[in-house]
């Protein structure tokens, strides 16, 4: 199967993102095109002509770093610097604004008359509750297939937690958010190919759990659970592992410091969180008010770290099963959970052994890339229905 991938090529603090080149060379034969993926000399020849030169290919995707949920009017206008600003601060690309704007506006130009049958969207890293009906419309128009978590994943703003509301990141943006994107995939079940972060086989960590030199960590951005957290254990005198580095990031960033688009200081951060998570024998985190599934998730259980959480919408769907591969862990039973599994580490070890087998086995790229072409050869057939994850197992 010939795949043309369509996006800027960026080095990202999140690697699902920097991943997807290489989960779809898994999938099938690929062309990549877009920024830093070819020469500027071809990205001048517009994308018809590249194709033109090639394969007749059957799917378009179009990567996570391309902004398709903004207005088209808006990017063929110029009023695209918010995005660019985006990807300069938070990325690492060697593509310069202009380059970026004129690759986006081509693609815009030519992309409903792209003589590719079917066309793929890359987004489950959207923030999906603040989409809107208009772009929703504008997917459903064109026909898009699209990668995104299914509908067991989304939770309705109804039965979100009441402290959700507490959440910063909700209560910037309460105005928008809207149960648009749970009614769109519901309705358009058809389109969808589940897509979750993935851990790539590099990525997984076998070391022993009485080996490791850290009691607890609680890595990432504080949610209002994680830090509810944080204040339980000092107020217990547990002390997680320092984050240190994460708070020196997130301060020279707000000074606006090339944190995160210089290479070097990128890796630094990346390897920093990767190494915390390998030192630590125990790892508490906790979905954010939204409930979504977020790539840490999947890292602590590939890291070798036992798993305690609040876990995201639908977790079960994705093989998770508390007592068996994590421990389902809130504020009430925190130091509880702590104490119990730090002096039995026998327990411990089997619990992490499986969540660590699990990922390996259902979550990795090459599981990831298994998946995705299961769905895409239905595609081709005409058979495709939509597909969802139900109780562990991936449906197509």
């Amino acid at each position: 199967m010939n795949i043309l991938y369509i996006d800027t090529f960026l080095q990202s603090m999140n690697h699902s993102n920097s991943l997807m080149p290489k989960l779809f060379k898994k999938v099938g034969n690929v062309d990549f095109y877009g920024p830093g993926y070819v020469s500027n000399r071809i990205l001048a020849s517009g994308i018809n002509k590249f194709i033109e030169l090639r394969n007749e290919y059957s799917f378009l995707v179009i990567g996570p770093n391309f902004p398709v949920v903004l207005n088209d009017k808006k990017l063929k206008y110029g009023n695209i610097s918010e995005y660019l600003n985006w990807i300069k601060r938070y990325n690492v690309t060697a593509s310069n604004k202009k380059i970026i704007k004129d690759f986006l506006n081509d693609i815009l130009d030519t992309l409903n008359t792209i003589p590719i049958k079917n066309k793929i969207l890359t987004l489950f890293l959207l923030d999906v509750y603040a989409v809107n009906n208009d772009q929703l419309n504008s997917f459903q128009e064109k026909g898009f297939y699209i990668l995104a978590q299914d509908k067991n994943f989304v939770s309705s703003i109804d039965d979100l937690p009441n402290w959700a509301f507490k959440e910063k990141h909700f209560i910037q943006k309460r105005n928008r958010i809207k149960d648009d994107w749970l009614n769109f995939i519901t309705q358009n079940k058809q389109k969808i190919i589940s897509m979750h972060h993935f851990i790539d086989e590099c990525e997984f960590n076998f070391s022993d759990v009485k080996q490791r030199t850290k009691d607890i960590s609680i890595p990432g951005a504080s949610y209002y659970k994680r830090a509810e957290a944080k204040r339980k254990f000092l107020s217990n005198k547990i002390k997680p592992n320092s984050n240190f580095i994460t708070k020196m990031f997130s301060l020279g960033d707000r000074l606006r410091l090339p944190m995160f688009s210089n290479s070097f200081l990128l890796e630094f951060y990346k390897n920093t969180y990767k190494i915390n998570l390998r030192k630590s024998k125990l790892t508490f985190t906790a979905r954010g008010g939204f409930g979504m599934t977020v790539r840490k998730f999947f890292e602590i259980p590939a890291s070798g770290s036992l798993l305690m959480c609040l876990p995201p919408v639908g977790f079960e769907h994705l093989g998770f099963v508390h007592n068996k591969n994590y421990i389902l862990t809130d504020i009430d039973n925190l130091v509880e959970n702590y104490n119990y599994f730090l002096k039995n580490v026998e327990v411990t070890q089997k619990i992490v052994d499986e969540a660590r087998n699990l990922v390996f086995v259902n979550h990795s790229t090459s599981a990831r890339a298994l998946q995705i072409k299961k769905s895409l050869e239905k595609i081709t057939k005409g058979t495709f229905k939509g597909s969802e994850w139900i109780n562990g197992k991936y449906r197509s």
